[in-house]
């Protein structure tokens, strides 16, 4: 619905960078319908102003949708897995993800999950998976996606402070939504 409502408030075709665990790309379910939180990103697929040609991954490592890369190969969906982040950078994932996204589109969506970030660095979240990025790989995304002229808007979700009693996950997404804000408004 953010991305729906952003995208429904601007002219032309918008992009999306997401960094998230998972792909969030699976289609209806039989429990849950076409809305959950497996789905977001098909249901952005579906809307006018956005598709999976100009969807930039980054971080993703858990169970995905049966033929997941099929999908991607298809639709031209960029991924940088949780290992690319540990073989290129996320410097450079975070570049690809910008270039990608940026690429005939007049806008940019940015949405964090923060199970992106390894659950050892952020465990307050419902689905925690192992071999995510670090607390410092999230911040310096975050510097460098907040210096993005095209972002238009941005979320951070999934945390769940009663799953963290050391409260490490919110101060982590906290400091990461300011970065994001301050390299974007600068003083």
């Amino acid at each position: 619905p953010a991305f729906a409502g952003f995208a429904s408030s601007v002219e032309g075709d918008v992009g999306l960078v997401h960094l998230d665990a998972h792909s969030d790309t699976m289609d209806d379910e039989e429990l849950y319908g076409p809305h959950w939180h497996g789905s977001p990103m098909a249901r952005i697929d579906d809307l006018d102003q956005g598709g999976y040609e100009n969807h930039a991954m980054v971080g993703i490592r858990a169970y995905e949708r049966a033929g997941f890369p099929d999908l991607v190969a298809e639709t031209g969906i960029q991924v940088n897995y949780a290992r690319d982040v540990r073989e290129k950078g996320i410097e450079t994932c975070i570049e690809e993800a910008i270039a990608h996204a940026t690429d005939g589109t007049d806008h940019v969506y940015l949405t964090v999950d923060i199970d992106a970030v390894d659950p050892a660095f952020a465990p307050g979240t419902g689905t925690p998976e192992p071999g995510g990025l670090t607390s410092t790989e999230l911040l310096t995304a975050m510097d460098r996606l907040g210096g993005c002229a095209d972002i238009g808007a941005m979320d951070l979700m999934e945390v769940a402070p009663r799953l963290d009693p050391t409260d490490a996950t919110g101060m982590l997404a906290s400091m990461a939504i300011a970065r994001f804000l301050e390299r974007r408004f600068p003083r």
